[in-house]
């Protein structure tokens, strides 16, 4: 069954169901007015057909295929000398649509927006593109305003970090009243001068809203949002735990000094320990790193934006903002090396060397077949770093059959050794010899270490060569 408006002049000639329902229609009024003078004419014109698309019924789009005339106007001082009667209860003068379709597709446009009104009016059978719903929707008529008396101010970006506005909503309607091109003092309180009836107004905690209320609107209670208040409250709360959970791990490093020390003796005779040179450099990025923390806090203590500190001190904004946050600075320790599958045969390897073998493929074959993975550059290298010098197998050539020794170490592996200092490489080799003795007592016992120095020769020397 196929439900139709009862409109007055018009009148039903036939129905064609297929994949739409097609309606003819025709107009059975005498007379029409001229939109231009209002002179009432019956002199027909002649006659043409309009098509009108209406609301779907049973599933199925419909198409009004409407028959109207035109007709002369009467008054010879007119204008428009022809005109069209019009239908103001079904369409608009020169519309496709009828007046309930527009009226569907502007209440899903306001409800949710341009694309998803299309989307969802397609698969009910109303059918309307995007640019026509937003179309719709900009010639609506807006409801009649009444005077806020409860609104809310924040702010919005035009250009984020560069040009803000200013969103003025009626908390009471849940309706935005107003856009504001910036968000100044003097603009806002212009606006709010021109409303009295404000009492309550809810913003965040800008002072540039703070002032332009006292001077718009002295009369409003200033109030905080619940979003800002439970920012605020969490940002509160994270600076009390990091400071407080700063202060615990200070504490319990205090209280557990003298326990971790004797672990760490007892269960880690292998453990990192730094050279001068390593704790000078690490005292000297702490000192930095204070400097610029009390620099930054500082500048925040003049009331300069994270921003504004990060720009100028040099840093990450996100830096400034966790250090402000945490209270101070994290603590940067130094760059420990990491381990190398061949820590676990450094004894072995000295103890391989003291008994004669001086054949880096004889150690490589033994070390493989006892579980080692890694590669033969690694092998040489730890060797060079124990002061065990061996002979390095040679890719033999089609000129040659003998086997030529190459050099152990790669070019920058032996620029690092070059350049060491003499102190620092004796230190490093006596460090090596303690701890490989204390894993296994027997292995490195006829060594000493003067005789591992004397591998490298002195630093003249070695220049020399």
């Amino acid at each position: 069954m196929i439900i139709f408006l009862d409109l007055p002049h018009i009148e039903v000639e036939g129905v064609e169901v297929a994949e739409e329902i097609r309606l003819s229609l025709r107009t059975t009024s005498p007379a029409a007015a001229c939109p231009s003078c209002g002179t009432v004419s019956s002199r027909i014109q002649s006659r043409y057909t309009r098509k009108l698309r209406d609301l779907p019924s049973i599933g199925q789009p419909i198409l009004l295929i409407l028959h109207v005339r035109r007709f002369f106007c009467k008054k010879s001082t007119c204008a428009q000398k022809i005109f069209v009667e019009r239908l103001p209860d079904l369409c608009h003068p020169y519309g496709q649509r009828t007046k309930r379709l527009q009226e569907a597709l502007c209440q899903l446009g306001l409800s949710m927006g341009g694309q998803a009104g299309a989307d969802v009016g397609s698969e009910h059978g109303i059918n309307g593109s995007r640019d026509t719903i937003l179309r719709l929707v900009h010639r609506s008529e807006l409801p009649a305003r009444s005077e806020p008396h409860v609104i809310g101010l924040d702010d919005w970006a035009w250009k984020r970090r560069m040009r803000y506005g200013t969103l003025i909503c009626d908390l009471e309607r849940g309706l935005p009243i107003d856009l504001l091109p910036d968000r100044t003092v003097e603009t806002v309180s212009a606006w709010l001068e021109k409303h009295p009836t404000i009492d309550t107004i809810s913003r965040d905690g800008s002072s540039e809203y703070a002032s332009a209320i006292k001077k718009g609107a002295p009369q409003a209670r200033e109030v905080s949002d619940r979003w800002h208040l439970v920012k605020n409250l969490a940002g509160c709360v994270s600076v009390l735990l990091a400071s407080c959970l700063a202060q615990l791990r200070r504490a319990e490093v205090v209280a557990a000094a003298s326990v971790e020390q004797v672990e760490h003796l007892s269960s880690e005779p292998l453990r990192y320990q730094r050279t001068r040179a390593v704790r000078h450099a690490q005292q000297a990025r702490q000192a930095e790193r204070q400097a610029r923390y009390e620099q930054v806090t500082a500048l925040q203590k003049q009331g300069m934006k994270s921003a504004e500190v990060a720009a100028m001190v040099g840093m990450n904004e996100r830096t400034v903002r966790h250090w402000q946050e945490r209270g101070d600075i994290p603590y940067s320790s130094p760059r420990k090396p990491r381990s190398s599958p061949l820590d676990l045969y450094k004894a072995y390897l000295l103890e391989r060397w003291h008994q004669g073998c001086r054949s880096g493929a004889q150690l490589e074959r033994e070390l493989r077949a006892k579980g080692y993975k890694g590669s033969q550059k690694a092998i040489y290298y730890c060797l060079a770093r124990l002061g065990l010098f061996v002979n390095a197998p040679a890719k033999r050539s089609s000129a040659s059959s003998q086997p030529k020794p190459l050099l152990a170490l790669s070019v920058p592996q032996a620029t690092w050794l070059f350049f060491r200092k003499e102190e620092d490489l004796k230190a490093e080799q006596r460090e090596n010899l303690l701890q490989l003795r204390q894993a296994s007592p027997d292995a490195g016992n006829g060594l000493s270490v003067g005789q591992s120095i004397s591998a490298h020769g002195t630093r003249a020397q070695r220049r020399t060569a």
